[in-house]
């Protein structure tokens, strides 16, 4: 029972600051109102590597983050907040996934690119196809990824550094 109590302890905490990242980084210029660098995923790449947490855990921590950010920035009813959990989850998968496969020869700035990719792709696949119902997003994908990529080793490099200080 203790275990499980600082289990949810641990999780709890996970999405105050996954949340509090999340939030803060709506207050940092974008090129684009909805492209942000995704600052709130370091949390899920520190996770990824600590296997004392499942993918399960980090789905409830994604859901909570995203319910409390969309409620306290007001996108709570958008459709664009379940594009957002649905790719975001899909790249946790696929973050997963190379960490599994690759083990210790991948490092936080490939896995990072990686789920950023995912993301940026899902995102703009999603909602070119089912939000706006045209290619408009789709033609500029290639710009969307770039974009993606730096963020993706912005982040990396953030979580690499975060992951030897604070390894769970």
């Amino acid at each position: 029972m203790q275990l499980q109590n600082n289990k949810n302890k641990q999780l709890v905490f996970w999405i105050i600051v996954s949340v509090l990242i999340y939030i803060t980084e709506n207050f940092i210029p974008r090129p684009l109102p909805w492209l942000k660098i995704g600052f709130a995923n370091i949390v899920f790449l520190i996770l990824l590597k600590n296997e004392k947490f499942k993918i399960s855990d980090l789905f409830v921590i994604l859901i909570f983050r995203n319910l409390i950010a969309a409620f306290v920035t007001g996108a709570f009813l958008v459709p664009i907040i379940l594009v957002n959990t649905l790719s975001c989850a899909i790249s946790i998968i696929a973050m997963k996934l190379f960490f599994i496969i690759f083990n210790d020869k991948i490092s936080f700035l490939s896995v990072s690119v990686i789920g950023a990719l995912v993301n940026m792709g899902l995102q703009v696949s999603i909602g070119s196809l089912i939000i706006f119902k045209n290619f408009l997003l789709l033609n500029m994908l290639q710009y969307f990824l770039l974009y993606a990529y730096f963020s993706g080793i912005i982040t990396g490099i953030i979580s690499n550094k975060f992951s030897k200080k604070i390894y769970c």
